[in-house]
């Protein structure tokens, strides 16, 4: 896990797997995220049925929640799986 912790309201630029999957090798992508919400998976965690969809999916405690500022779209990214997580300083106001 990346040693900064992201904090919603922030911008992130980091690499994230093309594929987020146990067992599999994939190459890292750079990805830029608004956060809007961090979601400790301990506390609240996911619905049995999203583990029975992705059983292999690579999850961790944390999923930072927001808007992907490259695609124009909400997406999720589990903390664990960002590398080289960095503040985007010149990311348009949340």
């Amino acid at each position: 896990m990346s040693k900064l912790l992201p904090q919603p309201g922030r911008a992130y630029s980091f690499l994230y797997p093309r594929h987020n999957f146990h067992g599999v090798l994939s190459r890292l992508e750079p990805r830029r995220l608004l956060i809007t919400e961090i979601r400790d998976l301990s506390q609240d965690p996911l619905d049995p049925q999203t583990f029975e969809i992705q059983p292999l999916l690579r999850r961790g405690r944390l999923l930072a929640i927001g808007q992907d500022l490259d695609r124009h779209a909400e997406r999720s990214f589990y903390v664990d799986s960002m590398r080289s997580l960095r503040v985007e300083m010149n990311a348009p106001p949340g």
